[in-house]
Parts: C-alpha cells; sequence; structure tokens
C-alpha cells in the first residue's frame, strides 16, 4: 500500500478495532497514487479512498478517517452511529474535525472533542 495512505489509515484502523470491527481487504491503487480499494466484506461491492500527499498528515488522516466511516456505515459492517458519541449514543455517530492541527472526532450536537482520531 502506498505509505501516505497506509499513514493516514492506521489511526482510523485502530478505532475500529477498539469497536471491535476489522477493515475489509483493501486493494492498492497504482503505485504512488496514494489510492486504494476498499472491498466491502460481503464481497458485494467496492469503494476507492485516497490520501493527498501534498497535505499536511493532520488534513490526510481527517479525510481518510471521513471515508472509511462513509464507507463502514453506508456499507452496514459498522454499526450507523460508528463512532458512536459517548454524550449522546444512540442519536449519532461521531463526526471528523480537525483542531489545533490535529485530526479528531467530535460531537456534532455540541461540538465536543472527544478523542483524536485512533486514541478512542
Amino acid at each position: 500500500m502506498d505509505e501516505v495512505l497506509r499513514q493516514a489509515l492506521e489511526p482510523v484502523q485502530r478505532d475500529l478495532q477498539s469497536a471491535g470491527i476489522s477493515l475489509p481487504r483493501i486493494v492498492d491503487g497504482w503505485t504512488g497514487s496514494g489510492e486504494a480499494t476498499v472491498f466491502d466484506p460481503g464481497g458485494f461491492g467496492a469503494t476507492g479512498i485516497w490520501a493527498d500527499g501534498s497535505v499536511p498528515e493532520f488534513e490526510r488522516v481527517a479525510a481518510v478517517a471521513d471515508q472509511i466511516q462513509e464507507i463502514a456505515i453506508e456499507g452496514r459492517w459498522a454499526p450507523t452511529n460508528w463512532p458512536p458519541c459517548p454524550h449522546h449514543p444512540d442519536r449519532h455517530p461521531l463526526i471528523v474535525s480537525i483542531r489545533d492541527r490535529q485530526a479528531v472526532w467530535v460531537c456534532p450536537a455540541d461540538g465536543v472533542l472527544i478523542a483524536p482520531i485512533g486514541g478512542l
């Protein structure tokens, strides 16, 4: 896997694993492209992901987390509230944000920072 994408994906994988969710199979795109394809665990579909090597790492992590969250929820291989908001666990998932040059998960209702991406 492209190193830029691999580094951006690692913290997201930690958050998935902390919730007991396994990341499905990922296949590299073109060498050095920062792209890959995530295959649905049921084998019914695939979605591309990418990381832009020209932006700071915290922006790449945020972008990849946002992509994986959408794919996981839409593909139904993660709960529809992944990652769950600890303040409102039955209402909504956390959302990706950037605070102080760090990719983080925040509550969409009150904007409270919950954890850095990779720190759930």
